[in-house]
């Protein structure tokens, strides 16, 4: 028996996100790799000079990425996982629904679901647009955030990860490429 094509879209769907899932849990069990390098200063001191030689914060790489299924809210989407000097773990999704109208309402569920609102640009329900949030959510593994972009359009973006931190340097991260992507192609033209 051949399998519906939506039910296959949704199976791949849910294996892509419960995998970027999981690479965002496991960040969480990584280990920050910090160097520590012993420098003798001159003889008149008698200190050690603790240098840190963790990479700058520079970028993401992207390591897996899914597309084509439908997230619990009923949501068609794709889902971008990416790591962070190799200890960091964060994943950019986004969903589009029926209407302007659903996507609002997503949006208010997932707000609800959260633990704590820690930021947010506007009220869910008002008229002021774009709609940014920060939350954080808990389970059994401990706290993850999530950045929810909301513009007034049937689409819903959002970033997750298990250190804030992170997912604040990727929201500032990726703006920054999509201007230095859009400059490259208007300059091309």
């Amino acid at each position: 028996m051949e399998m519906k094509p939506y039910r296959r879209n949704l199976r791949i769907f849910l294996v892509t996100a419960a995998f970027g899932v999981a690479f965002v849990r496991f960040a969480a069990w990584l280990p920050e790799y910090v160097a520590r390098v012993e420098v003798d200063l001159p003889p008149a001191s008698s200190e050690v000079l603790i240098v840190d030689t963790q990479f700058p914060p520079t970028g993401f790489e992207e390591i897996a990425h899914g597309c084509g299924g439908r997230d619990s809210w009923g949501g068609e989407g794709s889902v971008t996982g990416y790591s962070f000097n190799l200890t960091k773990w964060v994943s950019h999704s986004g969903s589009s629904y029926k209407t302007a109208k659903d996507a609002r309402r997503v949006l208010e569920l997932r707000i609800a679901e959260a633990v704590e609102v820690l930021e947010s640009s506007g009220d869910s329900g008002s008229s002021r647009l774009p709609v940014r949030v920060v939350l954080r959510h808990r389970d059994d593994t401990g706290d993850s955030f999530e950045i929810i972009m909301y513009e007034g359009t049937n689409s819903i973006e959002d970033i997750r990860s298990a250190d804030l931190d992170v997912a604040l340097h990727f929201e500032t991260w990726r703006a920054e490429e999509v201007r230095r992507l859009a400059a490259e192609t208007n300059s091309s033209r």
